[in-house]
């Protein structure tokens, strides 16, 4: 999986006035994309906003990138400060499916009443 974490850093109020314009229809946008399986962007204050984003691969964190090169979001805040970090993480570990008995000891003993062996 691909990660990009950082902040979207704005010198002006102008530059907040123009994230906050643009900011929800290109988090629907970027949300409903082939690929993508988080996407965060939330303010700290100060003109400073938290972006986190989590991709299946390159190709779709590529294909992100290259849709906001051209979307009114990418036009609109093209001269807003960014401080990204970009790497590589394993995907998430999905926990094992357990199965969950009233009594978890219930099993054994109805085929093994004495505990011995069944062969």
């Amino acid at each position: 999986m691909i990660e990009l974490a950082g902040e979207l850093i704005c010198v002006s109020p102008q530059e907040a006035e123009v994230v906050r314009a643009y900011l929800p229809d290109h988090v629907a946008l970027t949300r409903e994309e082939e690929g993508c399986v988080l996407f965060e962007v939330l303010p700290v204050g100060g003109g400073v906003w938290t972006v986190h984003e989590l991709f299946t691969d390159m190709t779709a964190f590529e294909a992100h990138q290259a849709r906001v090169q051209v979307s009114e979001w990418g036009r609109a805040t093209a001269a807003i400060r960014r401080n990204y970090d970009v790497r590589e993480v394993a995907d998430p570990v999905e926990p094992a499916a357990e199965h969950v008995h009233d009594h978890p000891h219930e099993h054994d003993h109805a085929h093994h009443p004495h505990g011995g062996d069944a062969g």
